[in-house]
């Protein structure tokens, strides 16, 4: 698991907030620092799937799926 300052940030001012009508508004600007600021978001457990973005995470060449009881090789882009 990862930590964004922003993100949690965020979080914590939603907490806060006590009129209903501004919570949909807070929390789609919570969604859009997740989207940007995360490498990759698992979207639940279907084989095979995985949704990364390519300028923040590299794939390593030797990607292998579950079934190979391996695990995958993800690292920072430029790292």
């Amino acid at each position: 698991m990862l930590e964004r300052k922003r993100v949690n940030d965020l979080l914590e001012d939603g907490r806060k907030i006590l009129d209903f009508d501004k919570l949909d508004g807070h929390y789609k600007k919570v969604s859009r620092a997740v989207l940007e600021e995360v490498p990759f978001i698992h979207l639940g457990f279907l084989k095979e799937m995985v949704i990364l973005r390519k300028d923040k995470v590299q794939v390593g060449t030797n990607y292998m799926s579950r079934e190979t009881g391996r695990f995958t090789g993800y690292r920072p882009v430029g790292g």
